[in-house]
């Protein structure tokens, strides 16, 4: 055999011709064949060598013969075509030599090679002639390559197109050859491996096989493994029975890939290729005729030998061929002929396109027919041949036809059925064909496969005794490798067709067919490792079987007989353990294979896991993650197979060894491990196994492992998996954890803090149990007493019962009664009454008539009391004396005590376990929460399962997790809602059979969720159960009790009743307004909080059912409405009037809210009601603002008196002053005045009457007065607080007699004359006019306070009068209307009668309140039916009745007369004087509100005021600041115009301090430029780019989404943005952490090439203008100069113009070139601008021409850096003009302000 290769690297059209020819011309001398090749260009030798580094060739050859393993080589030869001609010489030469007085040298090189081949004569030419076109073109690429290589980067891909040639003579002489250009580039004298001994080529003889290799590849590779010679090594040692493909693919898996030799050079170097022969044996003749030898492929059959071959015909007749078929299938007589129409039937098999589909299928009947014969002549003559020693003649020939013709009918028969199926059934629809009955051919075709199987089985699995038939047919000799293989071969490939995937396929019915063949062939002929390595090697190349989820061979293996079972499973397993697991490719290709065999193996025979336990162990540690995956299930097969045995105890330590080791793979790298690991461990805690139908070993309910088991940390190690960063493994884990959850042995109660409290009550119960002494007499006797009365209570019992009569039938099937009556009788001695005592011995003695112990007759009644005794927790009393029976009670109970101690630690134990487990839930839960909070609809589902399981179970904390459930009910997704209202559903709703108790049991879950609920979670709360609600009532029961509940309970639960109502009636309207006459007396009940929920309730009875989902009756009833005189609305009314003036009542505000909600919700006439009340708290402002004024002046007035008779005092040095005693409480000190000594001092004269004046001041704080300074206020209101705090009382009482006359109506004016003009006024009144000052005082400020807090509630209700009012014309413009719409348009849909039968109103409107018959009705579309429905559904609601009832409204609010015109002064003063000290700052922050809302209703007040808000904005607190924002929002919705000129108001905004100011700002921003209420250039743009770096994400997101709007949808120039933003960097000296950032953002919209090239220009213009001189040197330019360089790295887009922009512009800021920094930003410029411009010449040269303009001006630089920097201008000599899409000028480049808009941001 001779073959030839022209090399197997990069392909050339003609190298196959090369080689044809070769062979063609020199059909048996290789070295011949190589010369011809060396003298071609296409191929990489001789001429056409690639040429080294320095352009010259330098060629090398090599040659070897397995004759003495002669070797010859030359290298470096550059002067001829020929160099395999010198090294074959060195070779020969080897052979000759006998002596070796010299030693012929096997490698020559270099000069000594050139020499040689002088004296060899061969033919010499100059080095330039070896020189190729294709070779220097190639040398041209390469060096071009090399300039543009990266240190990182492969030059080029590695040319295995080293051409060589290898032979086999017929004689088993090998010979193998090599030639080789060598390497592009390489260096000169390099030897590649065709020179090296064993690396290139190899040529043997042994024993009776002969090899011959030729390999190509990265030279030095080769040369470090001696290649060729250790793959022949290799080859020699491996089984003749294993093929050559498999043996050359493990070497190179083996001892080639993995080999530490070469394991420095990177995987793309480490490749090989070329040829191999081996030859096996030699020719022998084994008997008279040819042997039929199945060849391994076809074409052997051609090739002349002993054997058995064809002729092969260049020219063959079809006809004939079919013809001779025909003949074949109607005429054959004998099975023996088959080799008469051999050539026939090979023909077919080389030529199946060429002949008829019904001609193959009928060959294959034939063939089968004849191999049927074939198989009853063996089986018959078969124990004839055996029996004899010297069997007769005719059996001998018939034995050896059946050796003949075996392998023969097998060849032909898996040929032609392998054509079959792949040529014929694989082009078939084979699914659609099955279901078509009319398609015959399938149906032949499958009736044949069918046969043929049947056939082939009963032969090969046919045993004659304990041996294989087949295998005694061949006996003494071995049986030829061909039939198992050509037999595995077509059963794979019947496996291998798509008809598999099929679930109902015709083909999965042969598989036990299948598998007995292999599985025999395997065991019985010592062949199962080559039928393993045949069905594995290519599975993974099966379409069908890469959808398979299970290794679906499996079953049919482990039905065979246990032996072969057994043998099949070993052998696929050790394939699978030869495997070098590892990313090469053959082992990815196992890895799918095994894992499915390994998952399969443990689910359906866990035997042979446990068995070979340790090898699938091993595989935990392999690289490939699915291999870890498929060794998990094994481990727990083998886990689950103890504990299915029941076995758990005896296996203990090795399971929990186990159990750990999966839990370690929680932390696997990949996620599908980390997955299966978790599914494991789920999967062995749950002991689902028990519920499994397969055969489980002892009893099903109980347990295998203990409580210990679950107290371990394993879930908590789920709680790491709940935090991964994929949701695949957190879905798992949840689903894991939550199946623990629910097969936990502990109940279903796992609130820990119950747990731990249970653990103390049970060691409290175990510690007060007292032991027994021994041998103490006063227990015993204390025992025997009571004996002694439980005996005489029994007999009283037995001796009653049995007088008493009717007794019980006795039982036909008795029950065991041991037990249950020493249950009575324990019982009954430990109850305390004599009479319960009793009642529990009537039903002993009544169980023990039953069960036929006793007859029921007075004479057994001492046997019935002695038997119910002996019963009595003490067994051994039976036969004992009645003199040892004290003692024998005392053992007993001791024995007693001992086992309830042990059952009280089982208990704590129990419960310690359960209180760890609970722990360890509790952790999972909250990272559940936190991954729901973030999670994606694929995990949601599964963790909404978990959370609601946690609050089933009770855990503690579980409420955070219902919460976090019901948050998800605002997600924009219609399936995750109905997902939380089905999870809600499950968590409230009680699943009781008894339905009083699930009623209940529903309430009770509602209320404790709502219970324990913040604020902020019960409003979340409340939404979702409007969604469970609406989805499902609550039943009839549950609502009472929660009315109930409301009604008569205390507050706190009466509070949460409501709460849960609220929803409801939201949900369901009908239900509270059913019950609204209750809220009346609910209301009634004094509790702020209750009230205000009261409410709340109230307000969601109005609810209007939307019109999509109501019916035509609730369309078209009248809404709920009450008058304004319903005692409910009044009752909310008077409450809140009374509040009104209370500062410290609790939630008055939400109170005010819901009271106006309530009446615009259900009073008949909201607006005329809500004025009323306005109207009368804003005459109590004014009647307050009165009494305010009035004693204010008569506290001046006092003040005033006080000084005119202090100044007579002080006339006689004597000074009063206010004081306070603990003992005196408070009175007047007289201090006389020395102003000699000028000190105060105690005088002892009575100034007033003779009466001394109490000088004890020890104790006394002393306040100085002085009315005429402002101090005054302060030191009396200090006096005050403190004499308030020493007496513990909170106000003075103000009913001091001169104050009486407010009580009588006088005028103040009138008491002042009076005080003034009273002539006993003198001196002596001091301590009266004292005490009235003071009197006034406190009034006037508690007036104040007063009056304070009444304005800010009368504003506040002014603000929710305003809102409610614009809603409801909302609602009445747009729900109302379509409400009435879509009635009207249901209603004229139907017959007039059966409006008369459902009881509809003939004028559908007559349910309109009087405020929407007035606004509405006139010009809605019943203005012209005059009370015809058909008409009213014919005309259309339009914007003009909008915008008409709009302005109607507008001048009903602000009409003469209205309350908000009355309203509307009082508030104008208020914010006028604001800045008085009777104003306060929250007084004032309330008038704003006020103002805004007011506003809000009106467009020419918004106008107005708006300036005025925007002023007062400047100096208000952050917390208001963002307020107002937040309330022009509104304002900015319904009047967007009125912000056209108020942009920047909102732009100094984004500068505050407070996050909360700056985000509100720029939604007002981004709202009002999205409407085009405003306009704004591109410098004001600007200003928002410096929050893309704020602290806040929320605003720098804002804006990102902001600048991608203005961008992108409004088509902005990106250029322009970038100028804009540059100016106001620069202008803010912005840093570089803030710099980059921001600009890094815009540059990223750069898209274009245009873009880029104007970006350029533009920061070449601020490069320049920074370059610029300036007569105020700042430092700033040399920094802003060094990011605009960086910023040009950051465009993406790079061009001719680009750089030439860059280029203009160089000399004119050289300027920065002296600076290194500067220099080496603009290196990396331009070594950027030449990496991005290799695929554009110009470019690139235009890039160097750049590179040497920088250079010479940095020359330049440096030559004059001795003088002063030049001035080129004082003012910059150029601006650049902002280019953006709103055509804005900006008259200097650096300025921040504009002309039209003078004002300064910053």
């Amino acid at each position: 055999m001779l073959a030839v290769h022209g090399g197997v690297g990069t392909k050339l059209t003609g190298v196959d011709r090369l080689c044809s020819d070769a062979i063609k011309k020199w059909r048996n001398d290789p070295v011949q064949c190589v010369v011809h090749l060396e003298g071609e260009p296409l191929v990489n030798c001789g001429y056409g060598s690639s040429l080294t580094l320095n352009g010259r060739v330098e060629c090398e050859a090599g040659y070897m013969c397995s004759e003495k393993h002669a070797f010859g080589a030359v290298g470096a030869v550059s002067n001829t075509r020929h160099p395999i001609l010198a090294a074959k010489y060195l070779a020969t030469k080897f052979l000759s030599e006998s002596r070796f007085a010299l030693i012929p040298p096997q490698v020559v090189v270099g000069t000594g090679a050139d020499l040689l081949i002088s004296e060899l004569n061969l033919p010499i030419v100059e080095n330039s002639e070896l020189k190729s076109p294709l070779a220097i073109k190639g040398f041209e690429n390469a060096s071009k390559a090399m300039e543009q290589l990266n240190p990182n980067d492969t030059l080029m891909e590695e040319k295995m197109d080293t051409v060589g040639s290898i032979y086999i003579s017929e004689q088993g002489r090998s010979e193998a050859c090599v030639s080789s250009g060598g390497i592009v580039l390489k260096h000169d004298g390099r030897l590649g491996h065709s020179t090296m001994f064993g690396s290139a080529v190899w040529a043997e003889e042994r024993d009776s096989r002969s090899i011959s290799i030729s390999v190509s590849g990265c030279g030095e590779v080769l040369t470090r493994l001696h290649f060729a010679e250790a793959l022949a090594n290799f080859v020699f040692l491996s089984s003749e029975n294993d093929m050559l493909p498999c043996i050359v693919s493990k070497f190179f898996r083996e001892m080639f890939i993995s080999s530490p030799l070469i394991s420095h050079f990177p995987l793309e170097r480490r490749i090989v290729g070329g040829l191999i022969i081996l030859r096996h044996g030699r020719v022998q003749e084994l008997m008279s005729d040819r042997l039929f030898v199945i060849p391994k492929i076809d074409r052997d059959l051609f090739i002349v030998s002993d054997n058995f071959f064809v002729e092969k015909q260049d020219e063959i007749d079809q006809s004939e061929v079919e013809a001779n078929l025909n003949d074949y299938v109607t005429n054959l007589s004998q099975w023996y002929d088959i080799y008469e129409y051999f050539p026939q039937f090979l023909y077919t098999i080389t030529q199946p396109s060429l002949i008829c589909k019904e001609i193959i299928l009928q060959s294959v009947k034939s063939l089968t027919n004849g191999f049927s014969r074939l198989s009853e002549n063996m089986l018959s003559t078969l124990p004839d041949f055996l029996a004899e020693e010297t069997p007769d003649e005719r059996v001998v020939i018939n034995m050896s036809r059946i050796r003949s013709s075996l392998p023969a009918y097998l060849y032909l028969l898996s040929r032609l059925g392998t054509i079959l199926e792949s040529e014929i059934v694989k082009s078939t629809n084979v699914e659609k064909k099955a279901k078509n009955a009319k398609d015959n051919f399938y149906e032949d075709v499958v009736n044949a496969r069918k046969q043929l199987i049947f056939a082939l089985e009963g032969l090969i699995t046919r045993k004659e005794g304990n041996t294989s038939a087949i295998k005694l047919l061949f006996s003494p000799h071995s049986i030829p490798e061909g039939i198992p293989r050509i037999v595995a071969h077509y059963i794979v490939k019947l496996l291998s067709v798509p008809e598999n995937g099929l679930a109902r396929s015709e083909m999965r019915q042969f598989y036990p067919s299948f598998f007995h063949i292999l599985g025999f062939m395997g065991f019985e002929w010592n062949v199962m490792k080559s039928v393993a390595v045949a069905m594995l090697e290519k599975i993974h190349t099966w379409d069908y079987f890469k959808k398979c989820t299970t290794f679906i061979f499996l079953p049919p293996i482990i039905k065979l007989d246990s032996i072969y079972c057994e043998n099949f499973l070993d052998a696929i397993l050790r394939n699978f353990n030869a495997v070098q697991w590892s990313n090469s490719a053959s082992a990815i290709d196992k890895v799918r294979p095994f894992s499915l065999f390994t998952s399969t193996l443990a689910e359906t025979y866990p035997d042979f896991v446990v068995k070979n336990f340790q090898c699938f162990y091993k595989f935990l540690r392999c690289e490939q993650h699915l291999i870890r995956c498929a060794t998990l299930s094994a481990m727990e097969a083998v886990v689950v197979y103890f504990l299915r045995q029941n076995t758990q105890v005896e296996n203990h330590e090795f399971i929990l060894k186990v159990f750990h080791e999966i839990q370690f793979f929680f932390w696997d790298p990949s996620s599908y491990v980390r997955i299966r690991a978790a599914t494991v461990v789920s999967h062995i805690a749950c002991e689902n196994f028990l519920d499994d139908d397969k055969d489980v070993v002892g009893d099903k309910t109980k347990r295998r492992f203990s409580s210990d088991f679950y107290a371990y940390n394993f879930v908590e190690k789920y709680a790491v998996l709940l935090t991964d960063s994929l949701v695949s493994v957190r879905k798992h884990a949840v689903m894991a954890v939550n199946d623990i959850l629910h097969r936990n042995p502990f109940g279903a109660d796992l609130d820990f803090n119950k747990l731990i409290a249970k653990y103390n009550e049970i060691i409290d119960i175990r510690e007060k149990i007292e032991d027994v002494p021994d041998n103490d007499d006063e227990v015993i006797a204390k025992l025997s007493e009571q004996f002694g009365k439980f005996k005489s209570v029994v007999e009283e019992a037995v001796a009653e019962y049995l007088d008493i009569g009717n007794f019980p039938e006795i039982c036909d099937e008795p029950p065991i009664e041991d037990n249950q009556i020493s249950y009575y009788v324990e019982l009954a001695e430990a109850l305390e009454k004599a009479e319960d005592k009793k009642s529990i011995v009537f039903e002993a003695v009544k169980f023990c008539i039953q069960c036929g112990t006793f007859e029921a007759d007075k004479h057994f009644s001492d046997e019935i009391v002695e038997y119910l005794l002996s019963r009595f927790h003490m067994r051994n009393l039976a036969n004992m004396q009645i003199d040892n029976r004290a003692e024998c009670i005392a053992e007993e109970h001791r024995l007693r005590v001992t086992r309830k101690k042990e059952e009280l630690m089982r208990q704590e134990h129990d419960q310690l376990c359960a209180a760890q487990f609970a722990l360890q839930m509790e952790s999972c839960m909250k990272n559940a929460i936190i991954a729901l909070k973030h999670g994606q609809m694929a995990e949601i589902c599964e963790i909404v399962k978990f959370l609601a399981a946690c609050r089933q179970f009770k855990l503690r904390h579980s409420e955070s997790a219902v919460m976090q459930i019901c948050s998800l009910i605002y997600r924009n997704d219609a399936e995750i809602r109905e997902f939380v209202v089905t999870a809600g559903k499950n968590i409230f709703f009680s699943g009781n059979s008894n339905e009083v108790v699930s009623e209940k049991s529903t309430v009770q879950n509602l209320m404790q969720v709502m219970q324990h609920a913040k604020l902020e979670d019960r409003c979340v709360l409340s939404d979702t159960l409007v969604f469970i609600f609406e989805s499902e009532h609550l039943k009839q029961g549950s609502l009472k009790f929660l009315w109930e509940t409301a009604e008569r309970s205390s507050f706190d639960l009466s509070t949460v009743a409501v709460q849960i109502l609220q929803p409801y009636v939201k949900a369901v309207p009908a239900e509270g307004r059913k019950n609204f006459g209750r809220l009346c007396e609910m209301l009634k009940r004094k509790n702020d909080i209750y009230q205000v929920e009261v409410l709340q309730l109230a307000a969601f009875c109005g609810t209007v059912i939307s019109p999509v989902n109501a019916k035509l009756n609730d369309l078209v009833t009248p809404r709920f409405r009450i008058p304004s005189t319903d005692e409910f609305l009044q009752t909310a009314v008077k409450q809140l009037v009374q509040q009104i003036q209370i500062s410290k009542s609790k939630r008055w505000n939400q109170r005010a809210k819901l009271t106006f909600q309530v009446i615009y919700a259900l009073c008949e006439t909201p607006d005329e009601f809500c004025a009323d009340i306005l109207g009368s708290i804003l005459c109590k402002v004014k009647d307050l603002n009165i009494q305010f004024r009035t004693f204010r002046h008569l506290y001046k007035e006092s003040l005033k008196t006080l000084e005119q008779l202090r100044s007579k005092l002080r006339e006689s040095n004597i000074e009063v002053i206010p004081s306070y005693s603990t003992i005196n409480e408070f009175e007047l000190k007289y201090m006389q005045i020395d102003f000699g000594i000028e000190h105060f001092s105690n005088t002892q004269e009575n100034i007033f009457d003779t009466t001394d004046l109490n000088t004890s001041v020890e104790k006394s704080v002393l306040i100085t007065i002085d009315p005429l300074r402002t101090s005054c206020y302060k030191g009396f209101r200090k006096f005050m607080n403190l004499k308030n705090r020493r007496m513990k009382r909170c106000t003075v009482s103000t009913n001091s007699k001169d104050l009486k006359w407010l009580q009588k109506n006088e005028q103040t004016s009138e008491f002042i004359n009076r005080l003034k003009v009273k002539g006993e006024i003198n001196v002596t009144h001091i301590p009266k006019i004292f005490e009235q000052s003071n009197d006034l005082f406190l009034k006037t400020r508690e007036l104040h306070h007063e009056w304070h807090n009444l304005l800010r509630r009368l504003f506040f209700l002014t603000q929710q009068y305003i809102v409610r009012s614009i809603a409801f014309v909302h609602e009445t413009m747009t729900d109302g209307l379509e409400s009435l719409t879509t009635a009207l348009n249901e209603v004229r849909k139907l017959p007039r009668g059966k409006i008369t039968m459902m009881n509809l109103p003939e004028w559908a409107g007559e349910h309109l309140t009087a405020f929407e018959r007035d606004n509405v009705a006139d010009l809605s579309i019943f203005k012209t039916n005059k009370g015809r429905i058909a008409d009213a559904t014919e005309q259309s609601v339009d914007s003009v009745i909008s915008s008409q009832i709009e302005a109607a409204i507008g001048y009903d609010w602000f009409r003469p007369g209205s309350i908000l015109v009355r309203i509307f002064p009082l508030l104008m003063q208020t914010l006028r004087f604001r800045s008085r000290p009777l104003i306060s700052v929250a007084l004032a922050d309330s008038a704003v509100y006020c103002l805004i809302k007011y506003m809000l209703a009106s467009p020419n007040l918004c106008r107005r005021n708006l300036s005025f808000i925007f002023y007062y904005l400047r100096n208000a607190k952050p917390e208001t600041r963002s307020n107002i924002i937040i309330m022009l929002a509104d304002i900015a919705i319904r009047h967007p115009s009125s912000f056209s000129k108020q942009i920047r108001h909102y732009l100094l905004l984004i500068y505050d301090n407070n996050p909360n100011v700056r985000y509100t700002s720029l939604l007002m921003i981004h709202y009002l430029y999205t409407v085009k209420a405003v306009q704004l250039p591109g410098q004001l743009r600007a200003h928002l780019a410096v929050l893309l770096v704020d602290q806040n994400v929320f605003i720098s997101d804002m804006v990102k989404h902001f600048f991608h709007e203005v961008i992108v949808n409004h088509h902005i120039q990106i250029s322009g943005v970038i100028n804009d933003v540059l100016i106001r960097l620069y202008t803010l000296k912005t840093k570089d952490f803030d710099f980059l950032p921001i600009v890094e953002f815009f540059f990223g919209f750069i898209d274009t090439v245009k873009e880029s090239d104007l970006t350029m220009t533009i920061l070449c213009k601020h490069l320049v203008s920074a370059a610029t001189y300036k007569e105020d040197e700042d430092d700033y330019d040399r920094i802003f100069a060094d990011h605009l360089i960086v910023c040009m790295k950051l465009i993406p887009k790079i061009s001719l113009n680009f750089v030439n922009i860059f280029d203009k512009n160089v000399e004119k800021f050289k300027v920065f070139l002296r600076r290194k920094q500067f220099r080496t930003l603009v290196l990396e410029l331009i070594h950027s601008m030449h990496k991005r411009a290799h695929l554009k010449p110009e470019v690139k040269s235009e890039v160097e021409a750049l590179k040497k303009h920088i250079e010479i001006a940095r020359q330049s630089v440096v030559m004059s850096s001795k003088y002063d920097r030049t001035v080129l201008s004082t003012t910059r000599a150029e601006t650049v003009e902002p280019r953006s899409n709103d055509n804005t000028v900006e008259p200097n480049f650096f300025n921040d302000t504009l002309e039209e808009e003078p004002m300064q941001i910053d």
